[in-house]
């Protein structure tokens, strides 16, 4: 998926419920510099320099950077004064300046699978934040029930995924397999279309709990400041769909 960066912002169009969150957030915690970590084609710091604010992103694959810069002079010229993208590791890079506010959006945060790897992102933001800056992550609230299904075998593939417009029809095929030893959900992706070959990707993502975020930030020096359940700021429940972190750099 991450490998064609315009079939993944076909595959990704309707995910629009976040946008406003992140205005909103960067408005709730005065934000006026920002950093977004794995911005990948733009989604989210497209929309936040439109609304007016100083967004900066990084990711580390060129392709999804290259997809951004495309979009990017649709836009007013505001919206591109606003909005500067870099490439870079989020476990190990080096602005040489501060921010208000760094954040992982959408699940990006899930390709940090070892806790060296998270440990190593979480204490480079925190280098990266002005005293009092925040640190926001948004990761899937984990499915006990879906996970156990997959512990034992592949879980059945999903529902055919047809994507239509005038340049691209593709299908993809998606099965999952649940290591709880590791924490490791295991994905396979079968793409197909009639412009080439069937491909196959793994792609292996770290599933987090609640308490486990909780001490990645205790340990790289933040401050759980909320945790929110939904893209409506909404308190975190067991039966919330995401978990939206807040940490305050102490």
């Amino acid at each position: 998926m991450y490998d064609n960066p315009y079939e993944y912002d076909i595959e990704n169009a309707d995910v629009v419920e976040d946008i406003t969150f992140w205005v909103e957030a960067a408005k709730r915690y005065k934000a006026k510099h920002i950093l977004e970590l794995a911005c990948g084609t733009g989604r989210l710091t497209i929309s936040l320099a439109k609304a007016g604010l100083s967004v900066t992103g990084l990711d580390i694959n060129e392709g999804m950077l290259e997809r951004c810069s495309l979009k990017l002079p649709k836009e007013d010229e505001d919206t591109q004064k606003n909005l500067s993208s870099h490439r870079g590791d989020m476990r190990d890079f080096d602005f040489g300046e501060a921010f208000d506010l760094i954040f992982i959006g959408f699940n990006s945060a899930n390709h940090l699978v070892s806790i060296e790897d998270q440990l190593r992102a979480f204490k480079c933001v925190n280098k990266h934040l002005v005293r009092g800056g925040r640190f926001m992550l948004d990761v899937y609230s984990p499915n006990l029930s879906l996970l156990a299904a997959a512990m034992d075998s592949q879980a059945e593939l999903e529902n055919d995924h047809h994507v239509l417009d005038l340049r691209a029809r593709f299908t993809r095929h998606k099965s999952r397999k649940y290591s709880p030893e590791e924490q490791l959900w295991s994905m396979l992706e079968k793409t197909s279309s009639k412009a080439r070959e069937e491909e196959t990707n793994t792609n292996d993502v770290h599933v987090y709990f609640p308490r486990e975020l909780r001490l990645l930030y205790m340990c790289s020096g933040f401050e759980v400041e909320d945790i929110y359940g939904d893209y409506s700021f909404g308190e975190f429940k067991s039966s919330s769909p995401r978990m939206v972190f807040v940490g305050r750099k102490v």
